[in-house]
């Protein structure tokens, strides 16, 4: 097929210089009527934009949302002749029966219901002729456009950079080799989720414009009625969907983009993903900076906060650091009083997501995705049980998240000094015994003495700092067993962990027996 550059090149000028887009007027409404009268190739250019609020405001991200790629699909023959070039065989002689009526059609493939020669049941996804080509063409036209005309609106990013950006999102949705291997590595990492059920896929036939894969029936879960109807317990599924979602992000680093009621199914027992097209990658390193974000959110720590996403973003600009921290403590203060059960995480990271939009700073695109499935996965549970909310589900999770690696002795050596801290910008004790104090917890303090008449005083001395010791170690035993308790560790009684338990038994006897010690001192 020969694309005439020059005759597209003047039909996408003309159709965005007559909406606005040259001297900047557009709106949300506009830019969605404009992206559908140009085609396909600008529908998914929106669909991948409502994606990224990195890149657009809110208002324009709502708007794109509503973007539908419904398109007429290919006739048969086409679709035909396509398998049958990319089997390098007929068509009958792979499959034993081949629907000609796509089951769905969309601006890069249709998918059609096959029977293979082996009665396996499979969905047969074909690429639409040419859809590369014109695809690509269509981006290298809008690339020449965004330098006379304003296509992104109020972005920190240039259009070079955004084009850019979509180039690699296109392509990633036009390689079906990849998709294959998504659904692979998903299978992988799930395998052991007895509840869960990924397609197979049938390598030897997928190309890079063909893919083959298990047919799976089953009732889609924005189908309430029906699902109601065959006896299934909803807050069941709204549970076990949530864990595997959690299990996805922060074990596997590796979880479904685009987890919305259309891509998910009950199959049976199982709930099944469809459509492995858009995946988010989380590296090691990406994966244990969000989970000490995640930490510092829940235990209100700004400095870590601001450090953290330091390190996560790209910087654009200078970033003034105490302007950040302010902002940041000014955000956070709106969930100060809120338990973990109570924060709206996902809402929390879309407004850090916002500040440093305003600060200059790029979160990674594939944090923005995690955060963009948290709330399609959150949108899932209310759906399903509208009286659970997605961080019931998740707290346990991020709890055990928090504390996995972690050393509880530190913690509370931690604690306590910030606890000293908090004395020193309240009482004003004397600035040489706030240093001793913090030398004793750092272990480094040497006391040199004199011995003229002083044994009397240096017993009173020593008993101090004996019950000072002894004070710590209690603080500390009560500290380590609520870690314990909230992470639901060892054995339990009445739902409470036997070896926290004891912690706080043995802490109490060991604070009776100090406070009797001292009240016997006549020294209280």
């Amino acid at each position: 097929m020969e694309i005439n550059k020059g005759k597209r090149f003047r039909e996408i000028a003309s159709v965005l210089i007559k909406n606005g887009f040259k001297e900047g007027s557009t709106n949300p409404q506009k830019m969605k009527d404009t992206l559908e009268e140009l085609g396909p190739t600008f529908v998914k250019i929106g669909q991948i934009l409502s994606t990224r609020p990195d890149i657009l405001p809110e208002n324009y991200i709502v708007e794109l949302r509503k973007l539908q790629d419904d398109v007429k699909p290919e006739e048969f023959p086409v679709i035909k002749q396509i398998v049958e070039k990319e089997l390098n065989s007929p068509i009958h002689q792979i499959f034993k029966d081949f629907e000609e009526k796509p089951l769905a059609s969309a601006s890069i493939a249709q998918v059609h219901k096959a029977v293979l020669k082996n009665d396996k049941l499979v969905v047969v996804k074909v690429k639409r002729p040419h859809i590369e080509e014109i695809m690509l063409t269509d981006l290298a036209i809008l690339n020449k456009l965004t330098k006379i005309i304003s296509f992104f609106p109020q972005s920190i990013f240039n259009p070079g950079e955004i084009i850019a950006e979509l180039y690699q999102g296109v392509k990633r949705e036009l390689d079906f080799i990849e998709e294959g291997k998504n659904i692979d590595k998903f299978y992988q990492l799930n395998k052991d989720v007895p509840f869960l059920r990924v397609p197979k896929t049938y390598p030897r036939y997928n190309t890079n414009n063909l893919l083959i894969m298990e047919y799976i029936e089953g009732i889609k879960i924005s189908d309430k009625f029906t699902l109601l109807e065959k006896g299934y317990d909803l807050k069941e599924v709204s549970i076990k969907l949530a864990n595997n979602f959690l299990k996805q992000v922060f074990q596997d680093g590796f979880f479904h983009g685009d987890p919305h009621p259309g891509n998910i199914l009950i199959s049976g027992e199982k709930i099944a993903y469809l459509d492995f097209g858009l995946m988010g990658s989380l590296s090691p390193n990406l994966k244990f900076r969000l989970n000490e974000l995640l930490t510092s959110i829940v235990f209100g720590d700004i400095k870590k906060m601001a450090r953290v996403i330091l390190q996560i973003g790209i910087k654009r600009n200078k970033v003034e650091r105490k302007k950040l921290h302010s902002d940041l403590e000014e955000m956070y203060n709106q969930y100060a009083t809120l338990s973990i059960e109570e924060l709206d995480i996902p809402e929390l990271i879309d407004q850090i997501f916002n500040l440093c939009k305003n600060h200059k700073i790029t979160i990674p695109k594939d944090i923005i995705l995690m955060a963009k499935s948290f709330i399609l996965m959150e949108g899932n549970v209310a759906l399903l049980t509208p009286d659970l909310n997605l961080m019931d589900i998740a707290t346990p999770y991020v709890k055990r998240q928090m504390l996995e690696g972690k050393n509880l002795q530190e913690e509370a050596i931690k604690f306590l000094e910030n606890l000293i801290r908090a004395t020193n910008s309240t009482i004003k004790l004397p600035e040489k015994v706030l240093i001793l104090v913090n030398k004793l917890l750092a272990g480094n303090t040497v006391v040199q003495m004199e011995h003229i008449n002083l044994d009397k005083n240096i017993n009173k001395v020593t008993k101090a700092a004996d019950r000072i010791s002894f004070a710590l170690i209690v603080s500390s035993i009560i500290i380590s067993s609520s870690f314990i308790i909230a992470s639901e560790a060892g054995p339990k009684i009445y739902d409470i962990s036997i070896l926290g338990l004891l912690g706080f038994v043995g802490a109490a006897f060991m604070g009776i027996w100090l406070l009797v010690s001292i009240l016997r001192s006549g020294r209280l």
